[in-house]
């Protein structure tokens, strides 16, 4: 805020790992919304993988528990009690997209790991389905170029990537989104759906 002048109205948590006391300490702080819950079906072999494979412990909530694969796909009030279900609490839960139908992770860190065939999977399964809403999560450190990457994370999947070839995905991936979707803040999207239930359209919400 000092920075840029700008309250912080949103949070995300590390690795999609969100439970009540997270919830409950962003309503008493005012937050807006949240953007933690990923309604991905593959959390538990993540977690395996980074356990086993790559020998990183994780918490047990991180990349979501075991239901949260069937947690809403589209902006959500979450419920007391259980995150990844609709209730009654003020801040809304903006969920990062996975791939329809299926309910696997495409975010770009998954892109840079799966490979630009995975986006090809995304772009062919959304033009089946047509959702209407798309969060597409990027992380920071998924566009450094390897050699910029921090030594200790080099070793970490999709990172080995030249710089080059991770912002090249990075376009092609942004001109397809522009090409379908309108694009919003967070923050300016959360205020458009509320105005538009404000105004009796809930059956009828654009994205």
């Amino acid at each position: 805020k000092e920075l840029l002048g700008v309250a912080m109205a949103g949070f995300k948590s590390p690795a999609y790992g969100v439970g009540e006391a997270v919830m409950n300490t962003l309503e008493k702080l005012g937050y807006a919304y949240d953007s933690s819950v990923c309604p991905n079906a593959a959390a538990p072999l993540i977690r395996w993988i980074q356990r086993i494979w790559l020998r990183y412990e994780r918490g047990r909530a991180e990349f979501g528990r075991f239901h949260s694969a069937a947690a809403p796909s589209v902006p959500y009030h979450p419920a007391a009690g259980d995150v990844y279900s609709r209730g009654g609490r003020a801040i809304w839960e903006v969920p990062v997209s996975t791939l329809p139908l299926l309910r696997l992770p495409f975010h770009f860190s998954f892109l840079n790991v799966l490979g630009m065939g995975w986006f090809a999977l995304a772009r062919g399964l959304h033009a089946l389905c047509r959702p209407r809403y798309l969060n597409f999560a990027f992380h920071a450190i998924d566009i450094l170029d390897a050699a910029t990457v921090p030594e200790p994370l080099r070793w970490r999947p999709g990172l080995a990537i030249p710089g080059a070839d991770k912002l090249k995905r990075a376009a092609a991936i942004l001109r397809w989104i522009r090409s379908r979707y309108q694009t919003h803040t967070t923050l300016g999207l959360v205020e458009k759906i509320a105005r538009q239930r404000e105004l009796g359209l809930g059956a009828q919400l654009q994205f």
